[in-house]
């Protein structure tokens, strides 16, 4: 199965999912707030190395090794293990819901690798993610969001995923 974004979800998903931080800002909410915390997940590029960057050592990071659809060399990492799955531009591929899942049961600290795009990933780590976790993601030029895992954001991912369109693959 493959969960596709619709045009209603897309306007939908603009709105940040938690609490945004301004650009900028990020490296300090991060030393002041999220160091000390054991299960932060990180979705995306520029927010991984700036998690990394900051002294953070992510549970899960998701990156695509591209920022704006332009490609990097390398994103800082904290991983132990690399997992390589191919993930389509808007789209939720359930290979990527399996290697979440894998990897939030993992006892290593495990780095995704996206071919194609990671950007709707941070729903399933919402989904599946333990109650009390964070995870973290950018809102393009302006910021970073972050999303305090409980079970009325469970829902709420659980309801973004239900509606998106299901497409055989």
């Amino acid at each position: 199965m493959l969960y596709k974004l619709t045009d209603h979800l897309r306007e939908e998903l603009k709105k940040p999912l938690g609490l945004l931080v301004k650009k900028g800002k990020e490296t300090d909410y991060i030393k002041k707030n999220l160091l000390n915390k054991d299960f932060v997940i990180t979705v995306g590029d520029k927010t991984t190395e700036s998690f990394v960057m900051a002294g953070g050592k992510p549970k899960l990071e998701i990156v695509d090794l591209k920022e704006k659809r332009l490609r990097r060399e390398k994103t800082a990492t904290a991983a132990e293990e690399i997992i390589k799955i191919k993930n389509d531009p808007g789209t939720i591929s359930d290979e990527a819901i399996e290697a979440i899942k894998n990897s939030l049961n993992s006892p290593k600290r495990v780095r995704i690798e996206i071919e194609g795009e990671e950007d709707l990933l941070g729903i399933p780590c919402i989904i599946y993610a333990p109650e009390g976790s964070y995870v973290l993601y950018g809102q393009p030029d302006e910021g970073l969001v972050i999303v305090r895992v409980d079970r009325n954001m469970k829902n709420k991912a659980n309801a973004i995923l239900l509606s998106m369109e299901k497409v055989q693959n």
